[in-house]
């Protein structure tokens, strides 16, 4: 089973995503498109949305991963982030 997923990686090309000039070996944007539409059919049946990350495939979306959620508005205070400690 190790060779035939790692045969999907022969045709891997290096792929810049966002995180300090970082490079992968990403699947082809087909192969990556193709497990993100049967994700999607599996997610739907269970009332669920996939989110694909910006960071980690810029060639085929946008934007934030949302890795730490979806905060409200209300929920982001404009004073700025709170400190750890408050002498």
């Amino acid at each position: 089973m190790v060779n035939r997923l790692l045969n999907h990686f022969s045709s891997a090309e290096p792929l810049t995503i966002h995180a300090e000039g970082s490079r992968v070996r990403a699947l082809p944007t087909r192969t990556r498109l193709a497990i993100i539409d049967r994700l999607k059919s599996v997610a739907d049946r269970h009332g669920l949305k996939v989110l694909v990350c910006g960071c980690k495939n810029p060639d085929i979306s946008s934007g934030s991963c949302h890795i730490s959620g979806r905060w409200p508005p209300t929920a982001r205070s404009s004073a700025g982030q709170l400190g750890l400690l408050r002498l």
